[in-house]
């Protein structure tokens, strides 16, 4: 896969404390070559999360919820 499109859009609110929340969405593709790009096959689900901010780390819980799949997903640091 030479090409790759990747899109985020997210909204970050607190809920308490050093508790946050997060919405948004996801999108993507990949290909072998930009020629192969077609958006029929975008890929993209919403995404629903907790971020955790302790002492300049943050610790983030993230589902995305797929049309074929669910995924739950743990780690450090803000992705962007």
């Amino acid at each position: 896969m030479n090409t790759t499109l990747v899109g985020n859009a997210e909204i970050r609110f607190p809920i308490y404390k050093a508790l946050g929340g997060v919405i948004g969405y996801d999108a993507g593709i990949a290909a072998d070559s930009p020629a192969d790009v077609s958006l029929d096959k975008l890929a993209s689900n919403p995404v629903f999360g907790l971020r955790l901010y302790l002492y300049g780390i943050i610790a983030r819980l993230d589902i995305g919820l797929g049309k074929d799949a669910m995924g739950l997903y743990f780690n450090f640091g803000h992705a962007f």
